[in-house]
């Protein structure tokens, strides 16, 4: 991968007692790698005296590059084979001890990507169904049953949010523009 760099075509190495004041205080270059193949690339760095002259080349490095964009998406819950009603979101129970299947995808071409799904009633977070984990290992389908979900309501308005998070960093910090997200809202009525 060649980089072609500005001025003289090479960095400086910065004196000692300035190497706090810059954001990365080693030696290195951010390089915007947008452009490349989601691949290993090989970096190879030279050293060069201030005249240009080859003073010393590093070993070849393997770098993993990935700027794929994670996948979110929430399915319409369904219980006893009816999905909820999708203008105005109700869902329908007969009986309390049937489960609520609520469908998600989630994905990263690569599986660098974790998962979390919150399930809300009311306010209230309901520990299960909510979980999380790697994207390789997330379920089809969260599921609970109607009397659990419900607790000491008959009627209860809920809220599905999904959040897959990208684990890509570049050296830094993580590349959360590549992180995706999906929210549902149902109402379980009998």
């Amino acid at each position: 991968m060649a980089v072609e760099l500005a001025g003289n075509g090479h960095y400086p190495v910065h004196p000692t007692a300035e190497l706090f004041l810059w954001l990365s205080p080693a030696l290195g270059l951010q390089l915007d790698t947008v452009g490349l193949a989601p691949s290993m690339h090989s970096i190879q760095i030279d050293f060069v005296d201030a005249g240009g002259a080859l003073v010393a080349t590093s070993s070849p490095v393997n770098v993993m590059v990935n700027n794929q964009a994670c996948v979110a998406g929430i399915g319409l819950p369904s219980l006893d084979g009816a999905t909820a009603e999708p203008v105005c979101g109700t869902l329908q129970y007969t009986d309390v001890t049937h489960q609520v299947t609520m469908p998600i995808h989630v994905a990263h071409p690569a599986g660098f990507a974790t998962y979390s799904f919150t399930l809300l009633k009311g306010v209230n977070t309901l520990t299960p169904p909510s979980t999380s984990g790697p994207v390789t290992g997330a379920p089809s389908v969260i599921t609970g049953q109607a009397s659990t979900l419900l607790g000491t309501c008959t009627i209860a308005g809920y809220g599905e949010y999904l959040y897959v998070a990208a684990t890509m960093i570049n050296g830094e910090t993580r590349q959360s523009q590549y992180d995706a997200s999906a929210a549902i809202a149902f109402v379980l009525a009998p």
